[in-house]
Order: structure tokens, then sequence, then C-alpha cells
């Protein structure tokens, strides 16, 4: 074994708390098991587990059916997946290769997370080999990435190529075109789309084809990619393409293959990065064709907290306020799903009518009939230092209500009538909590949600409105902290975060535009001239002079940058081609290059004295990311077009046949092979 390999199975032995690598983030982070933790799987059920790695979904998977069997590709990782999953009575873990096994068994789920599938012909591959382990109503679900994801055409590695900035043009993965195409060409399987936020290897969020253009899609999120260079980030792209183009550009796809799709899920919330006694989730399913919303446990130590949800918001009432109740049923939580408009719509409305000078009435409604019944109190007890820490005016009193929904932000507080309805219940405590603790958490948020709020009224002025003084507002910064890290154990993937590094154009300083030469020992440092770029608007011109027996010239014209250029050179008036680099590709006459390193090649035997460059230059914006956009969504629009097309063609050629005088002539003979095949 491997010292790498060696190091891995320890790993799973004593877990450390230092910073991880980005491969222990894809080994070990709690939000891995989100892909499918959430899905509601047959416990009676089988599974064939596709590339196990380790055991990273085999528990879980363990947990939720009969049977599980996980094809390792190699003998370390099968030891580490036992190890991982040792206390799993009802698992089989093997070694080899998919394409060469021989089972004997049919299983009812076939599961292969983090598929790296480069192109159809795999993927044809692939179902052709499972198809003797499946039952007509087998559910194949896979997770994959989507080459034309925005993280990974802003600069992220693509995990199927293994490269950065190169899913345009290239055939590095299977596009959803290409999935539909795939499955538009066989008969029976259907595809059920769910799309993992921010991926398929630490989603959050699954999406589906209804909630990816309803709600709101694209949230910041930390990176968990080593070096990861970036030119935009993901909730600025999704704002700038129409909604009916997010699919395509998502950044992974679960695909969930049967004969026959179920629409019963609308949206999940995955809330993994907590303690386990509060990991939960949150659902929004399709019952009779209505939208519910149930909040069930991620696991085992979670149950307790759904309970108390339950029990919770029986005591949070006012006369106008009431909380949304919920039913008990199996150990999860089911709510109506509200119809209703929440404060957060009428706060953005107040901002896009400029009437900013109602949010303040809109909150300050609000808080007055829910704190109608308050005393004042000496809040600071060890229940209080339990969830808040220890406060630095412990002997003081202050306004405080109990029991108190310290989660009253303007997403949960929705409005009915003369009614106020309070959703997600959560976090209601059975102590005395300040008064203006809850307020300055609602404003607080209020400004994270609306982030063109600022310029309408500062939130020091609202602040100051509510009468909450900068000392308690640093108090109450103290308390939430404590109460989100500490408590609620949030921000557990914490250590798998890293830097993220923002290519973008640097108009501080000099545009350096760098012409190497090659005179037979390869392009050098010591064999560069550099050349400051003369810009001007979209317009730049640099020059060179070179002597000697040139035998290739490669030509940077600047660093750092994803951009798009025209170009012209010129050697002492002659003109000349330019081979742009691998990594670029032509869209709609301009060169672009993701990966930030433009360059392009001449062959620059015989060339002396000056060589002139000038054209048009275009550094990448959501303009242009746009544009690619609709580009990219009109080809493979086209694409089915023709398959859809040929596919018709085929079938109209099956029925000529079915119907022709020899077809009918051989039905009794296909009879009798059948017959016999069968013996």
């Amino acid at each position: 074994m491997k010292k790498e390999q060696m190091q891995l199975c320890e790993r799973i032995k004593e877990p450390r708390n230092k910073e991880y690598t980005e491969k222990e983030v894809y080994y070990f982070s709690v939000n891995r098991k989100n892909i499918l933790n959430w899905y509601a799987f047959d416990s009676n059920a089988s599974v064939l587990e596709i590339n196990g790695c380790t055991g990273i979904l085999t528990g879980m998977l363990c947990h939720r059916v009969a049977k599980v069997v996980s094809v390792e590709t190699s003998e370390y990782e099968r030891q580490i997946n036992l190890e991982r999953n040792k206390n799993c009575q009802n698992l089989e873990v093997i070694v080899g290769d998919l394409f060469q096994l021989n089972l004997q068994d049919k299983y009812d789920y076939i599961v292969w997370n983090d598929a790296l599938i480069e192109n159809k012909d795999q993927a044809s591959a692939f179902f052709e080999k499972i198809s003797r382990y499946i039952y007509p109503e087998t559910r194949i679900l896979i997770s994959v990435a989507n080459p034309l994801g925005a993280k990974y055409l802003a600069g992220s590695r693509n995990p199927i190529s293994g490269c950065k900035f190169n899913s345009f043009g290239r055939n590095v993965g299977m596009t959803k075109a290409d999935w539909e195409s795939l499955f538009a060409e066989a008969s029976g399987r259907k595809i059920q789309w769910y799309y993992p936020y921010p991926d398929h290897i630490v989603p959050t969020e699954i999406h589906t084809d209804e909630s990816i253009v309803s709600m709101e899609y694209g949230r910041e999120y930390p990176n968990c990619n080593e070096n990861r260079c970036c030119t935009w980030l993901d909730n600025d792209f999704f704002q700038n393409i129409e909604k009916e183009q997010r699919s395509f550009f998502a950044n992974s796809f679960l695909l969930d293959i049967s004969m026959q799709n179920k629409k019963d899920i609308y949206y999940v919330k995955l809330n993994a990065d907590r303690k386990p006694e509060f990991q939960i989730s949150t659902k929004i399913l399709y019952e009779n064709d209505e939208k519910i919303v149930e909040k069930a446990p991620l696991c085992d130590k979670a149950n307790d907290h759904i309970e108390n949800m339950h029990r919770m918001e029986q005591r949070d009432k006012c006369k106008h306020i009431r909380s949304l109740p919920s039913k008990l049923r199996d150990g999860k939580a089911y709510y109506e799903f509200l119809k209703l408009h929440n404060l957060d719509y009428y706060v953005e409305e107040c901002i896009n009518e400029e009437r900013s000078e109602e949010i303040y009435t809109i909150l300050a409604s609000f808080f007055e009939e829910y704190f109608r019944e308050t005393t004042v109190e000496m809040y600071s007890t060890d229940q209080f230092a339990t969830y808040f820490g220890e406060p630095d005016d412990a002997e003081s009193e202050q306004e405080c209500i109990c029991p108190a929904n310290i989660d009253l932000i303007c997403g949960n507080i929705y409005v009915d009538g003369q009614d106020y309805i309070i959703i997600d219940n959560e976090w209601i405590l059975n102590i005395p909590v300040p008064k203006k603790f809850i307020i300055w958490r609602c404003i607080n948020e209020l400004y994270y949600v609306h982030a063109g709020l600022e310029e309408h009224i500062s939130q020091a002025a609202l602040m100051d409105s509510f009468e909450i003084s900068a000392e308690e507002q640093e108090q109450y910064q103290k308390w939430n902290y404590y109460f989100t890290i500490q408590y609620i154990g949030t921000n557990q993937m914490k250590d798998y975060y890293y830097p993220l590094k923002m290519l973008a154009w640097g108009k501080d300083k000099p545009m350096l535009s760098k012409l190497y030469v090659d005179y037979g020992d390869g392009f050098s440092e010591t064999n560069c001239i550099t050349q400051i770029l003369k810009l001007e608007e979209q317009h730049f011109e640099v020059d060179f002079v070179v002597n000697g027996e040139v035998k290739m010239l490669r030509w940077d014209p600047l660093s750092d940058m994803v951009c798009g250029m025209k170009v012209h050179c010129e050697s002492d008036g002659i003109e000349c081609s330019l081979v742009p680099s691998e990594w670029s590709v032509d869209i709609d006459g301009w060169n672009w290059t993701f990966n930030g390193d433009p360059y392009y090649y001449l062959n620059g035997e015989g060339m002396n004295g000056q060589i002139h460059m000038e054209g048009e230059i275009r550094i990448l914006d959501t303009c242009d990311v746009s544009k690619m956009s609709a580009l990219a969504i009109a080809e493979q629009k086209q694409d089915n077009l023709r398959l859809q097309t040929l596919v018709e063609k085929q079938k109209e050629e099956l029925n000529q046949v079915y119907n022709s005088r020899g077809w009918k002539l051989l039905e009794k003979t296909r009879k009798m092979i059948h017959i016999f095949r069968r013996k």
C-alpha cells in the first residue's frame, strides 16, 4: 500500500482537526452524503454502488436499504470502505472493473456517484453493461459534473478532463443536451433531472426543472477547490442569463433514470453542515399535485430536534401572529406550503419603487404586534450562556420575551391580511431573550438578503430607528457568533475552504505584453521582450524588435486576463498569421481565452526587425457571458431538433416494416422461435 493510501486509512481511524487537503474534502467532508441522503429509497431494496470511492456514500446507503454491493477499483479502497462501514452487516464490498465483472444478481437501484463519463460512447457502454443487472423498474442514479457548468467555465478544474477553462468547444463530458439525445435514441427509460448546488461533490441544495427557474438560484458559496481561478461568481452568472438557460449551465447533474418519472420533489435544502443533533433537510414535495413542506432528520441524533420544533411551535402564539403548525408523521414534520408573500417581498418592493421610508413601518408594525407581552428582567442565566455564551453585561436587565423565536427574519414572516404567519420555527427557545437582539438579527439578515438596501437607507440608520446602539450591536454580534458556531455547530466545513483567486482587469497597473523568442533552444524568460500594451478603450497596439536567427515566436498579450481578441500582425509591413493557444475558442468573430493566459504562436523563421500587433480586446463581462450562453443554448437546441427529426424518421421506417406484407407473413415463424428460446 502506498504512503498516501496508508495515510488515508489512518485518517479514517483518527480524524484530525487541522487544515484539509482537497482530496480530504472529496473523501471526508460532511456534505458529501448530501447528494443522496434526502432521496426516498425503498427500505427493502438492494443497491449496486459503482465506484464506492472508499465508502463516501456506502454507509448512508446501508442505513437506507436492505442490501448494498459496493464495487471498488482497488483493494486499498475496499479496505478503507470496510473500515468506514464495519458496523454495516448488509454490505458486500468487491474489487473490480465494472466492465469486467460478472455479477449474478439484479438490483433495485444502481448508484454511480461522481461518474467520470467523457462522451456518449462511454455512457452507452455503461448502460449496455448494467442492463444485465437491472429489473424493468430499477432506478439508475448518476451524479456527474456538467462541462458547461458555470463554475467550470469560470475557472474551476473540470473533474472529468482535469483541466481549467477548457469546456467551450471541447469534448470533456456530457452536457444536458448530450444526455437528452442519448435517451432520445434509446427507448423506454427517461431522465428525472436534479441539479445539485453548488455541485454534486458538496451540495447544500437540490433543484428540479421547476425550482431552478422559479426560485433563487446561484447563491454565493465558499470555495473548496485548491488553486481555483475565477473570472466571475456563480450568482453573477446566473443573474445575467435567462432563467430558462440555468439548467444547461448548472454545475452538476443528478440523473434519476427509470421507465417512469415520478414528480414528487420540487426542491431540497440540506443543513448537514452542523452538529449531528441539528442536521435536518427541508423538502418541498408534491402531494396530490399540491406542494407541502417536509422537515426530516438527516441522522438519528437529529430526531429530538424535529420533535422539539413541533412542540415549541405550539407555545409561540400572539393575537395576530401564529406559527405555521406541523403534523408529525414517521419522525418527520409536515407543513402547509404557503401561497402568500413574506416581508422580504414587501421590502424588495419598497426598494424597487424607491419607497425606503416604508421599510421601517413594515418592520415596526410586525415587531409591535410580536412584542406585546414582554417583561423587564435579568436574562443572563446558565441556560442563556449555553446558547449565547457569557454576556458582557451579565448583571443588567433588559426587555425580554419568553418563549423567544430568535429566527424572526423577514423571509420567515408571511402576511395574511391583518395577520402574520411565522414559518421555519426551528429556533424557538424557552428562555427570556432580549427583544433588541431579535430585532438586530432581523435587520442584519435584511441587509445580507437585499444587496441594494444600503443605498436607500443605511443599516446604521435603521438600527438607530429601533434604538439599538453600536455597543449593543457589538454585543449581539458576539451572541450570534456563539449561537451559530458554538451551539449549532454551523460551518463544520470551514477547514475545507480555500481562498478564491479572481482574475480581473488590472486598471491600476500597466498592461505588460511579452514576446518570447526561440532561437532553437525553446522559449525562456532569458529571450523575452517586454513592452507596455498601448490601450485606448478597446483598441490596442504594441511593437517589438527581434534580431538573429529566429525559429519561433510566442506572444503573450496579457497575463491573468480572461479576454477576447481580434488581432492583426505585421512584420516589416508584411502580414503575419497568428496561431492561438489550444485553450482558446472562436466565438462570433472573437478569439476567447478562458484560462487567464492568452497567447499566440508565430512562425518566426526569417523574421527580423519590427513586429507590430494591433486590434481589439474585450475583457469578459456579464454581457459576453449572456451572449455565449445564448449561442451555446441555440446550438444545443439545434442538435436536439436534428436528433428528434432522425428519431421520427426511424420510427416511420420501423412502422413501414411492421405493416409490410413480409413482416406479417413471418409472424408465425417468430412466435415459434420465441417458444424454442424459452425452452
